[in-house]
Order: C-alpha cells, then sequence, then structure tokens
C-alpha cells in the first residue's frame, strides 16, 4: 500500500473518532471536570489568568469553606451555565441513597477515597476518580478516608437544588456506617 494512501486512511479514522468524541456530551463534561481538575497542578505564576478564565484550585477553595462542625455534606456551586452547573460538593461521613429523575452527573473526585454506589455496583474511588451516573439511576456515597471527601460534580441539565429524591434503605445497598 502506498504511503499518501495509508496516510488517508489514518487520517480518516482519526477524524471519525474525534466526531464521534465530539458528539457525545458526557465526554465532552467530562473533558472539562478533567481540565478544572488539572488546575490543581497548576504553577503560581498562572494563578492570575485562571482567576480570569473562572478556574478554582480545588485545595485552596476547600481550605476556605470547609464543613462546619455538625455538617455532614455541603455542595457549592462553582459556575453555571445554560447547559450545566458545576459544583463542589463535600461529604464527611456518607451521602444517602437518592436519584436524580432530570439531570445527569458527573463526579470527580478530588479529596479522599471511598465507595460510590451506581445502581448496584459498588465502586472502589480515590482522588481523581471520575464516574458517570445517568438520570434516574440510584447512587450513593461512603466516605472511607479520615477527612471529609471533596468532589466535583457537574449536573446537566444546570442543578435546581430540587431534583434529589431520597430513596428506600434497599435501592442502591444501604451503605453500611464507618465504625
Amino acid at each position: 500500500m502506498q504511503k499518501p494512501i495509508l496516510i488517508c486512511l489514518l487520517l480518516k479514522r482519526v477524524s471519525c473518532f474525534i466526531i464521534g468524541i465530539v458528539k457525545s456530551a458526557r465526554i465532552a463534561l467530562l473533558g472539562i471536570v478533567f481540565w478544572l481538575g488539572a488546575t490543581l497542578g497548576a504553577s503560581p505564576a498562572c494563578a492570575e489568568e485562571q482567576e480570569a478564565a473562572g478556574a478554582v484550585r480545588a485545595d485552596e477553595w476547600l481550605q476556605e469553606h470547609p464543613l462546619k462542625n455538625g455538617e455532614e455534606i455541603r455542595s457549592d456551586e462553582l459556575w453555571r451555565t445554560k447547559l450545566s452547573s458545576i459544583h463542589v460538593v463535600q461529604i464527611r461521613a456518607e451521602e444517602k441513597p437518592h436519584i436524580h429523575k432530570d439531570h445527569d452527573l458527573i463526579v470527580v473526585l478530588q479529596r479522599g477515597n471511598g465507595t460510590l454506589f451506581i445502581g448496584n455496583a459498588p465502586l472502589k474511588i480515590a482522588q481523581g476518580s471520575a464516574a458517570s451516573i445517568p438520570r434516574g439511576v440510584p447512587h450513593a456515597f461512603i466516605n472511607e478516608s479520615a477527612e471529609p471527601a471533596a468532589a466535583y460534580a457537574v449536573f446537566t441539565p444546570p442543578f435546581d437544588g430540587q431534583d434529589t429524591v431520597p430513596l428506600d434503605a434497599g435501592s442502591p445497598p444501604q451503605p453500611v456506617k464507618k465504625e
């Protein structure tokens, strides 16, 4: 096979792959979340550019917005667009089983580790882990670290604060409290 034909075939496959990625909203949102997570490792010299672009350093933000005494879960909205909202969620011990009827969710754990239940499947996650939770799918989280866990949560469409539906203890499996 001649080199120009081989190169054309390779370029065609790469462009089809890229088009497939662009068409997937979840993958695009996951890319945004990973970009946010990358700001953790940015140098201080870039801080002014990051702020101007709407970036946040999770470690600094969490120091300025810790869970208060007696507060088990905290969710703070960072940004909102027409299509999504980005939040920082902190969990001291556990998040009870629930669903979001009208929202898809992408979670990227930035601090801590634990077990994320998606449906009936337990998933061990640690700092840097990402998960996609489609609307209507039961989920819960058990923090297994000594400090509160913290994650970026991206909702599509933008989260209105009214779409968290608690579930019975059996769906997903009821998290077991740490001893």
